[in-house]
């Protein structure tokens, strides 16, 4: 037993300067341009990420670590940068933009003759190539000669204050020195502390609504500019001055920019209505025009949240979209506010829009009464497909096919895992093999065997846990 014990430490360290090699590397010849690789700041520990977005040759499901959290992007890494602190126990993770769904991996690159990539669904698989913080040379920081900067003027109203106020990239901050850290999700709450410091002790902060963090720091009057582009939620905010004599109204402008507003498109599928709706998934933690309510249903589905926002009946107010939140399993009714009204989401919470939803072959899916529910291990998600009685199926072209398939889980798998990357959108499955479809109104009609069976894809979601991590506790 000991002498197991012995090896694993051997493997355990000698995985851990594979990877440390293989992060330098990375840090000398990666191209920034590489779509692939990005840095990205994470305020949490004021430290830059290097990672990876990563095509598996297996479903990495060996590799998982028993633990499941909601967040962001960069409270994902942070936490895979966490759980490592005294041990190489996480080197990857996935991330669902979509659910803010996070897995923690141990992964060990296995490179083998034959075998083939594949997809990891809604979720992205990413190496985590390692972290460092702001004193590192490699970062190559140099003197920003440009001063292009967004000034506002912001009152503050714990201090009776009006401050201008510069917003910068955070890669600007790099020849500041921070100072202390706290948790808010109140821009003005942050400057506040900043100024009641004093201009010598502090004179800027470094500010991320979606990660609730506020870093207070201190800078000369020499900006940095990085040799990499690095991704951030977080601004660099540069406190000019501040006064307590009044300003004029034309001349104040409040803090509204306290996150850009950034969304993706996407569609979805709402079965019940035989429709596909296009829709708006906030990726920043901030909405302007928008107001809670009502709590329309308590669900872990998404699907079903939407679904239950198209539903008309008994409606007074016309349903824009929903606040959303997985993990407390509630989902509520957001309508068209004024400017006035605006949603700060907390770390579990997604805001999607509903932009218009067409009818989609109503009358052939009007016999389509079976539903079927598929948990994916290897991807840790539920999907649903929709099995079609027709045997004349409109709107689906063939992508790709697997001759001599052994099972349906295995057609449905690729399905479900290429539903992003390739755009799979259903799944026919005979004696002969299977066969994937993308959707395409202008293909020809498909026409099935009445022994065959043939399924869309309606949606796929992250299957719940509750589990979440305490950076606290992870020495």
């Amino acid at each position: 037993m000991l002498e197991m014990m012995n090896e694993s430490k051997f493997d355990l360290k000698s995985a851990h300067l594979i990877t440390s090699l293989f992060f330098i590397c990375h840090l000398f010849f990666t191209s920034e341009s590489s779509p692939r690789h990005s840095y990205v700041y994470i305020p949490l520990f004021d430290k830059v990420c290097l990672i990876e977005k990563y095509i598996p040759q297996e479903y990495p499901t060996a590799s998982r670590i028993p633990i499941f959290i909601y967040n962001s992007l960069e409270s994902c890494i942070a936490a895979c940068s966490s759980y490592s602190t005294r041990e190489p126990l996480c080197n990857a993770f996935m991330y669902s933009n979509i659910t803010k769904a996070c897995h923690l991996h141990f992964y060990v690159l296995n490179l083998k003759t034959g075998m083939c990539p594949v997809e990891t669904g809604q979720s992205h698989f990413y190496l985590l190539h390692g972290c460092f913080d702001r004193n590192n040379t490699l970062l190559n920081a140099d003197v920003n000669k440009k001063n292009e900067t967004d000034d506002k003027i912001i009152f503050l109203p714990a201090l009776h204050k009006f401050c201008l106020i510069r917003r910068r990239l955070v890669s600007e901050s790099w020849f500041a020195k921070p100072i202390s850290h706290m948790t808010t999700s109140n821009l003005k709450k942050c400057l506040s502390r900043c100024v009641v410091k004093g201009a010598a002790a502090c004179n800027s902060v470094i500010f991320s609504l979606k990660e609730k963090s506020c870093t207070l720091v201190a800078h000369q009057s020499i900006f940095s500019t990085l040799s990499i582009t690095v991704q951030s939620s977080a601004y660099f905010f540069e406190i000019d001055h501040c006064k307590t004599n009044t300003v004029r109204k034309e001349k104040l402008i409040f803090s509204n920019y306290e996150d850009t507003l950034r969304f993706e498109t996407s569609f979805v599928s709402l079965h019940e209505f035989h429709e596909r709706c296009q829709v708006l998934t906030f990726t920043s933690a901030y909405a302007e025009n928008l107001k809670v309510h009502s709590l329309a249903l308590q669900t872990n589905s998404l699907n079903g949240c939407l679904t239950a926002c198209r539903n008309k009946a008994n409606d007074t107010l016309s349903c824009s979209g929903v606040l959303f939140s997985k993990q407390e399993e509630v989902c509520y009714k957001l309508v068209e506010g004024t400017s006035h009204d605006q949603i700060v989401t907390e770390d579990d919470q997604t805001i999607v829009l509903l932009q218009r939803c067409v009818k989609d072959r109503e009358e052939e899916r009007r016999g389509n009464s079976m539903f079927y529910h598929y948990h994916l291990y290897e991807l840790e998600e539920m999907c649903v497909f929709e099995s079609y009685n027709s045997n004349h199926i409109s709107g689906f072209a063939i992508y790709d096919n697997i001759l001599k398939a052994i099972s349906l889980y295995q057609c449905i798998l690729k399905c479900a895992s290429e539903q992003i990357s390739k755009g799979c959108a259903a799944v026919h499955k005979s004696q002969e093999g299977c066969l994937f479809f993308r959707r395409n109104s202008a293909a020809r009609i498909f026409r099935k065997l009445g022994s065959s069976y043939f399924a869309e894809l309606l949606f796929c979601e992250s299957k719940f846990a509750r589990n979440t991590l305490d950076f606290g506790a992870v020495d």
